[in-house]
């Protein structure tokens, strides 16, 4: 029973990783607002905060999306 659960981790982790390298292949190529939400949203899910901060820290001072952003 233990080298089930240990299985069960070890896959875990790797979906992790593959999701995260997902998130950050999907961050590289985001062009619109929607995509760059999405982007955030993700990094949130998967514990990754730093990095949806980084983002909405990007986020240019003439955007409409300015003031949202700050308050978030």
């Amino acid at each position: 029973m233990d080298t089930l659960s240990s299985l069960q981790k070890l896959h875990y982790v790797r979906l992790q990783r593959q999701q995260l390298h997902r998130v950050e292949q999907h961050n590289k190529k985001r062009t619109t607002e929607q995509h760059r939400r999405t982007c955030i949203e993700n990094f949130i899910m998967m514990g990754r905060v730093e990095e949806a901060t980084k983002i909405l820290l990007e986020t240019d001072f003439q955007s409409g999306s300015y003031r949202e952003d700050y308050l978030q």
